[in-house]
């Protein structure tokens, strides 16, 4: 969503990154009798008409939005791994908001007001958006995450529960659904003693 070229924004700390990747290379439960699969997404099929909104509106922030997730919908929809349910729409507003952060951050630095203006406007509207997406709470991480530990999982040297571990299984039973993962990594972050800031 920048207006420029920028290098790939770093979200997490290197140690964060191990987690998201052991996420997403863990292989997947065949079947599940605790988590629920994920219905199709409510957002995403009135897209189309919160454009014509925002047009009739003159929003041009929310209308730049919006025609910029509806492109990579559409994108992703010739692809084998379309965007179809709220999770994966909450996992492309994240990154877009990574890097519309990266941007004025960019745009600040070389004192580029009027850019950093056109970024912040954007960021109010896809923070909105995300605020739309119903996710799992902070109780049900909770119950997740304790659920996986009492499981049991590796080990360390410490005696204390392998953060890699913990993530692959935590997200397993996510199962798709829309969850804060800051908060999911603070949790994983706390069974070392050192939470995750952020």
């Amino acid at each position: 969503m920048s207006l420029f070229r920028l290098a790939r924004p770093r979200l997490l700390q290197y140690q964060s990154s191990i987690l998201l990747r052991a996420a997403f290379t863990t292989s997947p439960i065949r079947k599940s009798t605790q988590a629920t699969q994920p219905t199709e997404s409510q957002i995403i099929p009135r897209i189309k008409s919160d454009i014509k909104d925002a047009l009739r509106a003159k929003n041009k922030p929310r209308l730049d939005v919006l025609r910029q997730i509806h492109a990579k919908i559409t994108d992703a929809s010739k692809t084998d791994a379309p965007i179809t349910r709220d999770g994966q729409l909450l996992g492309l507003l994240q990154k877009q908001i990574a890097g519309t952060e990266e941007s004025i951050a960019y745009f600040a630095q070389h004192k580029r007001d009027d850019l950093r203006g056109v970024q912040e406007a954007q960021l109010e509207v896809l923070n909105e958006l995300v605020a739309e997406i119903p996710k799992l709470s902070e109780q049900e991480i909770d119950q997740i995450v304790d659920e996986v530990v009492a499981g049991g999982v590796k080990t360390g040297k410490d005696g204390k529960p392998l953060r890699g571990q913990v993530m692959g299984q935590v997200m397993q039973k996510v199962a798709g659904r829309p969850v804060d993962m800051k908060y999911v990594l603070y949790k994983i972050h706390e069974l070392s003693g050192v939470p995750q800031k952020g």
